[in-house]
């Protein structure tokens, strides 16, 4: 066993396996995966996740990724990569020898398309259809009653470099509280929480390198589209709606600011919405209609 090491995590045949264009022996290679276990594929020594009771395929695929150091007890620090991620260049492997060597205890990658607001992001991710806006918006709550501020910055969370201290330990187990409590998106809650701690971090990469956009160290793959999202006809028709009711202009953040002053954000929500399903219901139902009877 060496001291350091990169993992990756792949529940459920979401992505293909792939090995890293560039492997560096000071370090072991881990795939968590609930298939193979046991396995070694390329340089991946493949491990299963000992789950806890009845969590789901999500919450299993989070499990390895935000909690390294239940994991990867013996290591020193780690760098995780998401299974799309792909490893090209050996100026990886230096910059984590250097974070590690100057103190450095996280490193993360600069969110891409000038996203840099927990809000924001909030904001603009409840639009997808298999993120639930009543889910989420406690948590927007949360961060303005912290007086979390605003633009403070974001991480594209598909890799991470962790030292495996005790303050970065700790900041892991209150993200990983966050996953199972509600706050299923894990960029919604990182920020947050680093912001409380004086954990010592900086960018894995140049400020402007991400791996989903313009990274020369490593190759970014979409996922395996077989494997998206399945969502029924009732609760798209309420997602669709909701989208028409909220106006460009105006933005779920501002529709978030406003319900947030209330004591039960979550019941604001519900009302919103059955008024947008209302309002809006039979005209997008006609429209989801046509596009089916057209295929």
């Amino acid at each position: 066993m060496k001291n350091y090491v990169i993992y990756t995590v792949m529940v459920g045949g979401y992505d293909e396996i792939r090995q890293p264009l560039v492997v560096d022996d000071r370090f072991d290679y881990v795939l968590f995966s609930d298939q193979h276990i046991g396995e070694t594929i390329g340089v991946w020594q493949v491990r299963g996740i000992e789950a806890e009771q009845n969590m789901d395929k999500f919450c299993l695929s989070r499990m390895p990724k935000i909690l390294p150091h239940r994991f990867l007890k013996a290591y020193k620090a780690s760098l995780y990569l998401d299974a799309n991620v792909q490893i090209a260049t050996d100026v990886v492997y230096k910059r984590v020898f250097d974070l590690y060597n100057g103190g450095i205890e996280w490193g993360g990658i600069k969110h891409p398309f000038g996203m840099d607001c927990t809000y924001r992001e909030i904001g603009d991710i409840v639009r997808a259809p298999w993120v639930h806006d009543y889910d989420v918006v406690k948590w927007y709550q949360k961060l303005l009653k912290a007086d979390f501020p605003k633009h403070y910055g974001m991480y594209e969370n598909n890799v991470i470099f962790r030292c495996h201290t005790s303050a970065v330990n700790d900041v892991c187990e209150r993200w990983w509280n966050t996953i199972v409590n509600g706050c299923k998106r894990d960029q919604f809650s990182l920020m947050f929480l680093l912001w409380q701690t004086n954990i010592k971090r900086c960018y894995l990469l140049e400020e402007d390198e991400c791996p989903r956009t313009n990274s020369v160290n490593f190759n970014y793959y979409e996922h395996n589209k077989n494997k998206g999202v399945s969502v029924g006809l009732l609760e798209h028709i309420r997602y669709r709606c909701a989208r028409i009711a909220d106006p460009e202009q105006l933005g779920y953040p501002y529709l978030f600011e406003v319900v947030c002053k209330y004591n039960h954000p979550i019941l604001m929500m519900y009302v919103w919405e059955l008024f947008a399903v209302i309002a809006y219901g039979p005209k997008v139902l006609i429209e989801i209609i046509k596009v089916r009877l057209g295929k």
